[in-house]
């Protein structure tokens, strides 16, 4: 009812009364394991299964965010589970037919590789049969519902639409942010479970574990840099909207400031120690800053690397060939030898300026940013340069060799006639030798 042609409707005093039109009985084939009934974007869906399904344009097939209900066994007067879910309904004519074509397509591993929208989720079948008794189906439905319980929402704006292409081979916004991955003994493990479009166009939701939401979050607070760095430029307009930062819509990470206050706030527990606290506040407690990860970048290109910081200290990572950690936590000692280092980089005079404005900061790697990507484009260019002169060059020398052949095969054609000719004239002398 929020389209808008039922709004127009409401607005212009339209009412239809249903039991004039002529409709087939709608049926639910199935749901999809592993598909949040509130965020997946069904109009995204529904395209991309007429694509994969191969569905006529006719075909009676919808995507409903709904709440079905499975029988718990096979009594005729057993409980039914309820859950929610995005069922997968047609009429009642084409049902069998739908959910074979759903029974046809590969196992999700492979079939997200070409269609990330939907591909990353199995078909479940709310009819039984021999291969899908009841009590598997009621234990998938369970499996549903937890795996949506434990998916927290990320959402990021001022971005485009996550199905735009980033690179000359067609690689994706979204297929970018489903590369990203974070390794867990040794296994490299999914670091988000999918990311949508919303209904503002440049809002997307991202959705995470709650093992991986801390990780991500961290990975997300840096998202316009990654993406500034990682997507080349003439794709970053299929990316940014405008001049305006990508980012994390609301304070999931914490500031420096907000790090610096904490530590302020903390000195008071320590000073006052109140009796009924149930946790002892740290006894060191040191100054925090903001971590520095690649993220984005790493799944913008295929064959990088990337790794960020978990707080189970274990090793989050995914191809780019660069790799970061978050530092430890700076001691003032340590920040005053670090200041001496570098300040001459930034041109810091002793006694005329004690350091750099947040503005200014922010001014400053802004434009070192833009320097760096014009030298990096500069460099694409000369290599593309030389390629070219190296294929050149090569061609050359193709047509050297042909010559140097060409000479060998003409010494040798010439050897033989040399050949010919020697053996006749010693054969014309044996034979006169022996008339005389």
């Amino acid at each position: 009812m929020k389209e808008p042609y039922f709004q127009w409707l409401h607005q212009s005093k339209v009412y239809l009364n249903l039991a004039k039109f002529k409709s087939d009985t709608l049926v639910v084939c199935g749901f999809l394991l592993g598909a949040h009934p509130r965020h997946l974007r069904r109009d995204d869906a529904e395209k991309e299964f007429a694509t994969r399904l191969e569905l006529p344009a006719d075909f009676p097939f919808q995507l409903s965010s709904r709440t079905i209900s499975v029988p718990v066994d096979n009594n005729k007067d057993s409980k039914r589970y309820s859950f929610p879910a995005v069922a997968v309904e047609t009429s009642a004519r084409q049902a069998k037919s739908l959910r074979e074509t759903f029974f046809a397509q590969p196992k999700p591993e492979l079939a997200k590789v070409k269609f990330p929208c939907t591909g990353p989720y199995q078909f479940v079948p709310t009819l039984q049969s021999k291969e899908w008794p009841v009590i598997k189906i009621v234990q998938l439905a369970k499996v549903l519902v937890k795996i949506c319980q434990d998916l927290k929402p990320i959402f990021l704006q001022n971005l485009q639409d996550i199905r735009n292409a980033i690179s000359a081979d067609g690689h994706t916004l979204m297929r970018g942010f489903l590369g990203m991955t974070r390794r867990v003994d040794d296994k490299l493990l999914p670091l988000i479970h999918s990311v949508h479009n919303t209904n503002r166009p440049h809002v997307k939701a991202v959705l995470v574990t709650a093992e991986n939401f801390e990780a991500a979050v961290d990975q997300f607070g840096t998202i316009y840099q990654d993406l500034l760095g990682g997507v080349p430029q003439e794709f970053q307009n299929n990316v940014f909207v405008d001049d305006l930062e990508a980012g994390l819509t609301s304070g999931h990470r914490d500031t420096i400031h907000s790090c610096n206050s904490s530590l302020h706030a903390s000195k008071f527990l320590h000073l006052y120690n109140p009796q009924d606290a149930e946790v002892d506040p740290d006894d060191n407690p040191q100054k925090r800053f903001r971590p520095t990860f690649i993220s984005y970048a790493a799944a913008a290109s295929a064959t990088s690397t990337i790794t960020v910081a978990t707080p189970s200290s274990s090793i989050v990572s995914q191809p780019i060939t660069q790799t970061t950690s978050a530092p430890a936590s700076l001691t003032d000692e340590d920040l005053d030898k670090l200041y001496e280092r570098l300040k001459h980089h930034v041109n810091i005079e002793d006694g005329v300026t004690t350091g750099i404005t947040t503005d200014d900061m922010e001014r400053m790697v802004a434009v070192s940013n833009s320097q760096i990507l014009q030298v990096r484009e500069e460099m694409r260019t000369s290599v593309v340069e030389l390629s070219a002169q190296i294929a050149t060059v090569s061609e050359s020398v193709k047509r050297q060799n042909v010559c140097v052949v060409g000479v060998q095969k003409m010494l040798e054609s010439s050897s033989a006639d040399i050949k010919n000719i020697v053996n006749e004239k010693v054969t014309d002398l044996t034979a006169q030798i022996n008339n005389l």
